[in-house]
């Protein structure tokens, strides 16, 4: 026999659950922005990497000063990334979540009001876009942290930097 106390704490799962769907609609609707803050500093920096081999720039500036100015140019895309994810964590965490909780705690009749009044079509368009854009985020990022790790590789083969250097770089 289900009891009401039952019904109650379902329904809080099933609430909690959707106010983290919205959550992820949220990061849906600044996936945009992420990708374009991403991948805007990615070229920033390939264009840069390539004004340095079209100058030959190893041979113009010394060995330290030219680690340096790589170095800090191996910064525009780190920097991207992390502005990026702190860009999609701010809009995440505004998302106003846990607005039902004073009408549930009034029991089982707010509990099946609560249902009753759910638009469960768009509930369920709103779980398949949390999904995918949570997944299109993780693509995303993980894109970018292989790009970086790219150049940061190929940064190496350009300043003929032993293996050991790479990684204290990395």
């Amino acid at each position: 026999m289900i009891r009401e106390e039952s019904v109650v704490s379902k329904v809080e799962e099933l609430m909690e659950t959707l106010d983290n769907i919205k959550k992820y609609n949220a990061l849906a609707h600044s996936l945009k922005k992420f990708a374009i803050i991403v991948i805007g500093s990615i070229t920033v920096f390939a264009i840069l990497a390539g004004v340095f081999e079209l100058f030959d720039l190893r041979l113009v500036l010394d060995r330290p000063l030219f680690l340096s100015v790589a170095l800090l140019s191996l910064l525009i895309p780190v920097t991207g990334i992390i502005l990026g994810v702190l860009f999609v964590r701010r809009k995440v965490a505004s998302v106003k979540t846990g607005e039902w909780r004073d009408e549930l705690s009034h029991g089982f009749p707010s509990a099946l009001k609560i249902l009753v009044e759910l638009d469960w079509e768009k509930t369920f368009d709103e779980i398949s876009m949390g999904k995918l854009s949570y997944t299109l985020y993780a693509f995303l990022k993980t894109a970018a942290y292989w790009a970086v790790s790219f150049f940061a590789l190929s940064f190496r083969k350009r300043c003929h930097l032993p293996d050991s250097a790479t990684a204290s770089i990395l």
